[in-house]
């Protein structure tokens, strides 16, 4: 199976989350793996979706 990438402005749409929010995960490296090619930024939805896993949490207490 193919994987799918998608660059920042497409993440936003897709998770919601403001493309200046993705912008700052990658300058902290809080973040989803990205890939960067020349100054065009791009992130396998795999890496996407196991980045949302390792953050799931049970309740509003957890860190």
């Amino acid at each position: 199976m193919r994987d799918i990438y998608v660059d920042t402005s497409r993440l936003a749409e897709h998770t919601g989350i403001a493309a200046s929010t993705w912008t700052k995960r990658r300058l902290t490296g809080d973040g989803p793996h990205f890939i960067k090619i020349g100054r065009r930024v791009l992130y396998r939805w795999s890496d996407v979706e196991a980045w949302f896993e390792q953050h799931l949490q049970a309740s509003t207490s957890d860190k």
